[in-house]
């Protein structure tokens, strides 16, 4: 917990308040628009700050310098338990007849929904990557997340599962049952 910590301190301050900025940005903005996309809302608007500035902001700066892949499982993973529980509290609410349960059913609205959501901090990052460059004309060392080189420790090491399921002997089965 400690290096996550001393990664948001180590965080400059402008860098801060640039992301504050930009989330919330778009988060009041998504929230004025709900009723006319009709897909989801947040039942209170403070939810906008709440969510996007208290922690989205956070989230995204500790996933920033990682591959984008690793980056959009912990953001799921992290945005999950909100979505969900906002669902199931009625604090956000889901429009009847929203495009996602058109197309995928009512069942899989939440799913979906955190799947969608879940693309907010790899977004988050690669704009304002791009914003810092055009502002401050700084360059991040791998400006496109999407072609960094992805690094055995941040990938399940499937052949040593794979070794441990072969040092197990084969069993066979029978050619006849009786």
């Amino acid at each position: 917990m400690e290096p996550l910590i001393r990664r948001l301190r180590e965080t400059p301050v402008k860098r801060w308040v640039l992301y504050f900025v930009v989330y919330c940005s778009v988060g009041s903005f998504l929230q004025l628009m709900s009723p006319q996309l009709r897909i989801a809302a947040f039942r209170h608007d403070w939810q906008v700050f709440t969510l996007y500035g208290l922690y989205l902001v956070p989230l995204s700066i500790l996933l920033r310098e990682r591959s984008w892949h690793v980056q959009y499982a912990y953001a799921v993973v992290a945005i999950a338990p909100c979505d969900v529980v906002g669902f199931a509290l009625g604090t956000s609410f889901a429009y009847p007849g929203n495009v996602i349960e058109h197309v995928f059913g009512p069942r899989s609205f939440t799913l979906v929904f955190v799947l969608l959501a879940g693309v907010i901090p790899l977004g988050g990052n690669a704009i304002l990557a791009w914003l810092e460059a055009v502002l401050w004309g700084r360059r991040e060392p791998r400006p496109l997340i999407a072609r960094r080189t992805i690094y055995a420790r941040e990938v399940l090491h499937l052949a040593s599962l794979e070794g441990a399921a072969a040092a197990e002997p084969e069993r066979s089965l029978p050619t006849a049952w009786p």
